[in-house]
């Protein structure tokens, strides 16, 4: 069985993903503030556990982001996956990113299944960032 993951990639300069506190529902299955500011874990607030792993070399930013933190990275190889979170085919779901980025036509979250490609949830415009 193929290990389902979900990725989230931010090949841009810098990614902070926040989510306003009146916001938050029950029904939120997801929240990572990217505050942690060190370690290979970004942390999951929803309450369900779903933490994410820091692949590659990016930088905390502590002073930096929406709200208290970011986690910068190099646009080439570096991103956060998770364990298979959300399945789509369920019905609607939103996804939501603060994000300072330099480069169009980027993947800020996407699904993958294993190593291969998958369906992109959020990108960059391609034409001007």
């Amino acid at each position: 069985m193929i290990r389902r993951t979900r990725t989230i990639s931010a090949l841009l300069a810098v990614l902070s993903i926040a989510l306003p506190a009146r916001l938050a529902s029950a029904d939120l299955i997801g929240h990572w503030k990217f505050d942690d500011g060190s370690g290979n874990t970004a942390a999951d607030s929803s309450g369900y556990g779903n933490d994410g792993t820091v692949c590659g070399t990016p930088t905390w930013q502590p002073s930096e982001g929406y709200i208290d933190g970011a986690l910068e990275f190099d646009g080439i190889n570096d991103y956060v996956t998770t364990d298979f979170a959300l399945d789509p085919s369920r019905g609607a779901f939103s996804a939501f990113a603060w994000i300072r980025g330099a480069v169009p036509g980027r993947t800020v979250i996407s699904q993958a299944a294993g190593t291969g490609f998958g369906q992109k949830w959020l990108c960059t415009d391609p034409s001007d960032g």
